[in-house]
C-alpha cells in the first residue's frame, strides 16, 4: 500500500507539473477557492473606486496570485538567488555593454513583473509582489508573446486580464537623449553609459500597481568591495495641487526601491524613493494635460561599502513600481546604470 501511494503521488505531481501556466491559472480562478476569493474581494471594494474598475482589478490580482503560485509549486528555483559561476563579480554587465536590443533578457540579471499590494510601500519581496518571471509573463519553455529590450518593439498585449498591457524592461543605448515622455531627465546617466528602464511611462502603461523587479547575485571581492549604482526616477500624479501635496494619498504613490541583501537574505541596506517617505527626494513639475503633474529624481549615484561581506554572496534587487491600484493609475518608472 505504501509503494502504491508513492506511485500515485508521483503520478499526480507529474500530471500537475505538465500542466501549462494558462491552464493552471484558469482552473484555480474557477475553482471553489478562486470563486470564494473573488466574492470576498468584491465585498471589500473601496468606496471611491468604480465597480467595473474593481472587477478588472480582481481579475488581474487573481491572475498574478495564481500565476505566482504556479511557479512556487513547479519552478521554485525561479525565485532562488544564485551566483553565476561564469560571471560572479559585482560589476558584470553593469553598464549593459554585454546586452543588445534584440535580447529577451538583461545578461547577468533576473527579471520579474509583479503586482504590488495596495497596503505596502517600497516592497521588494517576491511573494508580496506576486512576481512572475520575464520575458514578460512567460512560462519557462513557452513564452506567451515575443519580447526584447528594444523600447520600440514591444506593443501592448490583449491576451491577459487587467489593463491589457504589461510593464517593460528596455535598453537605452548611448546618446538616447531626454526621457521621451517628460523630457525632465536624460535617458542616459552623466557618464554617458547605457541604461535600463524599468517600467514603461506612456499612455499604454500598466495600471493596478504593476511593478518590475531586476536582480543580480554576486560575490564581493576584496579588491572591489565598494558597490555603486546610478539611477533616476519619474512618477506622475494627476490630482496634485501645485502648492499642496495633500492630494498625494500615501498608498497611491509610485516608488523605486534599491536593496542589498546578504547571503541569508537579510537587508544590508535599503533605499526607497517614494513621496510617502520623503517629498524632499523629488523635484515637482506641473505640466497639465493627461498626466497633470510629475515628481522626479534626477540621476544620482548610490555607494555602499561591502567590505564586511568579502567572499560572501550579496544580492542586488531593484523594484520600480507604479502606484498601487487607484482609478488614476499613476505611473512610476526608473532608469539605472553604472552598477
Amino acid at each position: 500500500m505504501f509503494i502504491a501511494n508513492i506511485y500515485i503521488y508521483i503520478y499526480i505531481c507529474a500530471t500537475l507539473n505538465a500542466q501549462s501556466f494558462e491552464n493552471y491559472v484558469d482552473s484555480m480562478m474557477n475553482s471553489t477557492e478562486g470563486i470564494a476569493m473573488y466574492e470576498e474581494m468584491m465585498v471589500e471594494m473601496p468606496p471611491h473606486i468604480d465597480s467595473l474598475d474593481w472587477v478588472e482589478y480582481i481579475d488581474t490580482y487573481m491572475w498574478f496570485y495564481y500565476g505566482h503560485e504556479f511557479y512556487e509549486l513547479f519552478y521554485p528555483e525561479i525565485y532562488q538567488t544564485a551566483v553565476d559561476s561564469l560571471n560572479p563579480g559585482m560589476c558584470y554587465n553593469g553598464t549593459f555593454q554585454e546586452s543588445s536590443l534584440s535580447d529577451d533578457h538583461v545578461k547577468g540579471f533576473k527579471l520579474y513583473a509583479g503586482l504590488a499590494p495596495n497596503d505596502e510601500y517600497c516592497v521588494f519581496d517576491h511573494s508580496k509582489l506576486m512576481n512572475l518571471p520575464l520575458p514578460e509573463n512567460s512560462t519557462p519553455d513557452d513564452p506567451l508573446f515575443p519580447f526584447n529590450l528594444n523600447p520600440f518593439d514591444n506593443e501592448n498585449t490583449t491576451q491577459f486580464p487587467g489593463y491589457k498591457s504589461f510593464s517593460s524592461v528596455e535598453l537605452f543605448l548611448e546618446g538616447s537623449g531626454p526621457d521621451e515622455l517628460t523630457g525632465l531627465i536624460n535617458s542616459n546617466p552623466p557618464s554617458g553609459n547605457r541604461s535600463i528602464r524599468l517600467n514603461r511611462g506612456d499612455f499604454g502603461f500598466s495600471g493596478f500597481g504593476m511593478s518590475v523587479t531586476m536582480e543580480r547575485s554576486f560575490i564581493v571581492e576584496e579588491e572591489n568591495s565598494l558597490f555603486t549604482i546610478g539611477f533616476s526616477f519619474i512618477g506622475s500624479h494627476r490630482e496634485v495641487d501645485t502648492f499642496d501635496f495633500v492630494f498625494l494619498l500615501d498608498n497611491y504613490r509610485p516608488s523605486f526601491t534599491i536593496v542589498l541583501l546578504d547571503e541569508n537574505d537579510l537587508v544590508i541596506n535599503q533605499r526607497c524613493f517614494s513621496m510617502h517617505h520623503n517629498e524632499s527626494d523629488f523635484e515637482f513639475v506641473f505640466q497639465g494635460g493627461q498626466f497633470g503633474s510629475f515628481i522626479f529624481r534626477d540621476w544620482a549615484l548610490i555607494k555602499e561599502d561591502l567590505s564586511n561581506h568579502i567572499d560572501e554572496k550579496v544580492t542586488l534587487r531593484i523594484v520600480s513600481s507604479h502606484a498601487p491600484f487607484n482609478t488614476k493609475r499613476d505611473m512610476g518608472y526608473g532608469y539605472l546604470s553604472d552598477i
